[in-house]
């Protein structure tokens, strides 16, 4: 009898620890519909590179102020929301000399998503995107040591009086 006694005890036990576990654990599984923070950035510098590239030519060269108005519009549609700065004159290259053509000033923390098995541990990074076509994060010391000289705000872009993105 004593010894039913205790393997209930132990089996009540392990059951209220992977009752708690399951608790905490199983809501970081769920994931939103919607894209927040670097996935959000990484969705629109993939889709700044999507426009891009949908305009390839013979030529490796791209220059956004060769765009028609819907190709602009469509390469900054999303660009703007998070305000990417974007390099308008990139070479598109290969992986092994890749260069950083789109990237969100913005820092967030989500991704990876900070859950229970990462201790809750929040990553700061920026989101990029490439001349690749490839996007990816960076740490906030590469932002800083990041020389920002040929990017514009895609908010700049829009707002030009001769392409305003609002009008439309």
């Amino acid at each position: 009898m004593k010894i039913l006694k205790n393997a209930l005890k132990i089996l009540a036990t392990i059951f209220l620890v992977v009752a708690i576990f399951l608790f905490f654990y199983l809501p970081t599984l769920a994931t939103s519909e919607k894209a927040r923070g670097n996935r959000l950035a990484q969705l629109d510098c993939r889709m700044y590179l999507i426009a891009a590239s949908s305009t390839k030519t013979n030529s490796s060269f791209f220059e956004f102020s060769k765009l028609s108005k819907e190709e602009r519009h469509r390469a900054l549609c999303l660009a703007i929301y998070l305000d990417l700065l974007v390099k308008t004159n990139f070479v598109w290259s290969g992986t092994s000399n890749r260069l950083i053509v789109a990237v969100c000033p913005r820092e967030f923390h989500n991704v990876p998503e900070p859950i229970l098995f990462n201790l809750y541990h929040k990553n700061p990074a920026h989101a990029v995107g490439f001349s690749d076509g490839t996007v990816g994060l960076i740490s906030p010391t590469e932002f800083t040591n990041l020389n920002l000289s040929g990017f514009v705000s895609a908010a700049s872009l829009a707002t030009n009086s001769e392409f305003n993105i609002f009008k439309n």
